[in-house]
């Protein structure tokens, strides 16, 4: 008998997408994060991935559970001297990845403290529809995380 193949669709619509503009190092953004938002990011094995051909770049990638709400939160560098991890989002110094938070208004607010942040310049939501490379964010950071947790 053949056997059934389910293919699952993710839809981007669950996650949420920040861009941030800052010259803190990720270590001191991730303490200030936690500090003025209360999440508390833990740093991970950073993310590693060949951007163009053979030259392989990793990104600084921290990892918070909300236990009350299910939300997952993720810091991800994206500069390296190798390439930016979303070529398209050559601006974005990191991005804020944020799965199963479906509250716009709580969105809004969090932004709103990101930006008061010291020496972060901005942060930007940014439609996950609107990056050309946003699937592939996605899947890297599933497989990443995967192995974090399954390491730990």
């Amino acid at each position: 008998m053949a056997k059934k193949i389910k293919l699952v669709i993710r839809s981007s619509d669950e996650y949420r997408l920040i861009a941030v503009v800052s010259h803190l190092k990720d270590y001191k953004l991730a303490f200030e994060i936690n500090q003025n938002l209360g999440l508390d990011l833990v740093r991970y094995d950073d993310l590693a991935y060949a951007v163009s051909g053979d030259i392989m770049c990793t990104y600084a990638w921290y990892r918070f559970e909300d236990s009350s709400s299910h939300a997952v939160f993720y810091l991800i560098g994206s500069k390296h001297q190798g390439g930016n991890l979303i070529p398209s989002a050559k601006s974005a110094d990191f991005f804020m990845l944020i799965k199963n938070h479906p509250d716009p208004q709580e969105i809004k607010q969090f932004l709103a403290k990101l930006r008061t942040i010291p020496n972060v310049i901005t942060a930007v939501e940014v439609k996950p529809d609107t990056v050309k490379d946003i699937d592939m964010l996605l899947d890297i950071n599933e497989l990443h995380e995967m192995e974090q947790l399954n390491h730990r």
